[in-house]
């Protein structure tokens, strides 16, 4: 099975405990996988390298700014005015 590739996005990013939360996770599932974090100063300029991911998740300050770049959201996303990560 390869690895999914997965990345946690934001700015500044440095501080993110993503990698050792999802790694740990994923090798408990028994799932490989490849998590990078990136810092994304603008976010328009890094779609092209979100797309080429499995998955990705989103922190400040993207939280909100992604929801045009996305396929789909949920209604409850909406409510509440962000996306759950």
């Amino acid at each position: 099975m390869e690895p999914q590739k997965i990345a946690v996005i934001g700015h500044p990013i440095g501080h993110t405990m993503s990698p050792f939360i999802h790694e740990r996770l994923f090798a408990l599932s028994g799932r490989p996988l490849s998590y990078t974090v990136l810092d994304v100063p603008d976010l328009k300029e890094a779609i092209p390298v979100l797309c080429g991911l499995d998955c990705f998740n989103v922190t400040i300050p993207h939280k909100n700014a992604i929801i045009p770049f996305l396929d789909e959201v949920e209604a409850v996303s909406y409510t509440h005015l962000t996306l759950p990560t």
